[in-house]
């Protein structure tokens, strides 16, 4: 997934993730002795992508419409404490714009600022750097 991302691959790195996403027995899904958990940087990596896709704004395919998809990994993110990197944050907003759903992007800034805030959870906004994220699953 990191090397479609680098590669501007943004829909075979998303395809990459739904692939592996389908199949819990695949050993890039199971880490910290969670069987089938999300690892955070396949999940960050996946956010990059869905908001590097571009989309036409008139376009309800549920495949192609992302701001439901990124709200909730997000929000997945936060209640879990884990990392999400910087350039996943941007992407999500980058989704949100690509289908001028402001009034979510603004409630998404408004979640983020109040959880960053208030200190209610220990998920945190990291660099891109995969050490963020493999650091906490060895």
């Amino acid at each position: 997934m990191q090397a479609c991302v680098e590669c501007g691959q943004y829909e075979l790195g998303l395809s990459l993730y739904r692939d592996l996403g389908d199949d819990p027995s695949s050993s890039e899904w199971q880490w910290a002795g969670g069987y089938g958990a999300i690892h955070p940087l396949c999940r960050d990596l996946a956010l990059r992508c869905m908001g590097m896709i571009r989309r036409n704004v008139g376009d309800n395919d549920d495949n192609t419409r992302y701001s439901d998809t990124v709200t909730d990994m997000v929000k997945e993110i936060m209640e879990e404490g884990g990392p999400i990197s910087n350039k996943a944050v941007i992407s999500v907003f980058r989704a949100f714009e690509s289908e001028c759903d402001f009034e979510r992007a603004i409630k998404l800034m408004h979640l983020i600022l109040y959880h960053r805030d208030g200190g209610e959870t220990d998920w945190k906004i990291v660099d891109d750097s995969a050490e963020h994220f493999l650091s906490d699953s060895a």
